[in-house]
C-alpha cells in the first residue's frame, strides 16, 4: 500500500508539471507571430554595438605585415515608419597595429523627405555634410528590422528556449542562414543585378565564411523582436580568390548585438540645419 501511495503521488507530480509546462511554438507558427507582429510597428528606437577583427598577412608589405586591425563601432537608430523618417549616429573607435596608432570618427545619416543626409566627422577631413534623393521605397531596405525578416526568410530556424532578458520573457530563437542568399539579398539593396556575378564567386564568397551565427530574443508577450547577437567568423588566401601568384592570409572576426526599445512611442527626428543647407549631389 505505502508504494502505491509514493508511485500515485509520483504520477501526479508528473502530470501537473506537464500541465504547468508551457508548449513552445513551432519555428513556422512563431514566424507568422512574428511577420505580424512587425506589421505594427510604426517607430522605434535601437542601439547597435560591433566589433571587428581584422588580420593580414601578404608578401607585398614586408616587414610590416602582420597587419592587424580592430574596429568598435556604437549606433543610436531612431526610425519612423510612417513619416518615412530615420536618424542613426555612429561613433567608430579604430586602433591598427600597436595602441598608438588609433583614429576615431564620427558618421551621421538622416532619412527625411526622401533624401538622405550624410554627415563624416573624421581626422584631417573637415566635417561636411552631403545630401542626395533616394528612391522612395528605400527606407524600407534601410529598416534594420526589415533586413532581420528578409533574413529569416532565407534562414533555418530553431527555437531553443523561454528565457528572460533584461526582464522581459522572451522566446530565443537561433538562426542558421544562407550566405549565397543573403549575399543576393544585400546585391538587391545596393541595386546590383546577380546575375551579372559570376557563379564561381558566388561559391567562393560562400566558401570564405567559417561561421555566422545569429541569436535572436523575441518578446513573448508582443512577438516584437527585442535583442539580436550575431558572430561572424571569416577566413581568405589567395588561391580562395582566383590569386594564385601571391601569398598571404586573411580573417575577420566580427560581434554585434542590437537592442530595440520604444516600440510605438512617439519619435522626434530633426534634421540639423547645416544639412539641409548642404549641395545636393548623386550617390546611387
Amino acid at each position: 500500500m505505502k508504494k502505491l501511495i509514493i508511485w500515485g503521488i509520483l504520477v501526479m507530480m508528473l502530470f501537473s508539471f506537464t500541465a504547468c509546462g508551457e508548449q513552445l511554438p513551432t519555428a513556422e507558427e512563431l514566424m507568422d507571430r512574428v511577420y505580424e507582429a512587425m506589421k505594427d510597428i510604426d517607430t522605434y528606437k535601437g542601439q547597435m554595438d560591433i566589433t571587428v577583427q581584422v588580420y593580414l598577412e601578404a608578401e607585398e608589405f614586408n616587414d610590416e605585415m602582420p597587419f592587424a586591425m580592430d574596429v568598435t563601432a556604437e549606433a543610436n537608430i531612431s526610425y519612423d515608419k510612417d513619416e518615412e523618417e530615420m536618424e542613426v549616429n555612429i561613433d567608430v573607435d579604430i586602433a591598427s597595429g600597436d595602441e598608438d596608432m588609433t583614429m576615431k570618427m564620427g558618421i551621421a545619416m538622416y532619412l527625411v523627405d526622401e533624401m538622405i543626409y550624410i554627415m563624416l566627422d573624421a581626422p584631417m577631413a573637415p566635417a561636411e555634410w552631403i545630401k542626395s534623393s533616394i528612391p522612395g521605397d528605400y527606407l524600407g531596405d534601410m529598416d534594420f528590422f526589415e533586413m532581420q525578416l528578409d533574413l529569416l526568410e532565407v534562414a533555418d530556424v530553431e527555437i531553443l528556449r523561454k528565457e528572460r532578458k533584461e526582464n522581459i520573457e522572451c522566446y530565443l530563437i537561433q538562426i542558421t542562414p544562407d550566405i549565397g542568399q543573403i549575399f543576393e539579398s544585400m546585391m538587391d539593396i545596393a541595386q546590383v543585378p546577380v546575375e551579372e556575378i559570376p557563379g564561381q564567386e558566388l561559391e567562393q564568397i560562400t566558401d570564405i565564411f567559417q561561421d555566422f551565427s545569429v541569436m535572436v530574443w523575441i518578446e513573448k508577450e508582443t512577438y516584437f523582436v527585442r535583442y539580436v547577437t550575431l558572430e561572424m567568423s571569416a577566413e581568405a588566401t589567395p588561391e580562395m580568390m582566383d590569386v594564385y601568384d601571391e601569398e598571404g592570409f586573411m580573417s575577420i572576426n566580427a560581434t554585434m548585438t542590437m537592442k530595440a526599445y520604444d516600440y510605438n512611442q512617439p519619435v522626434e527626428i530633426t534634421l540639423p540645419a547645416e544639412a539641409e543647407e548642404a549641395e545636393e549631389s548623386s550617390i546611387w
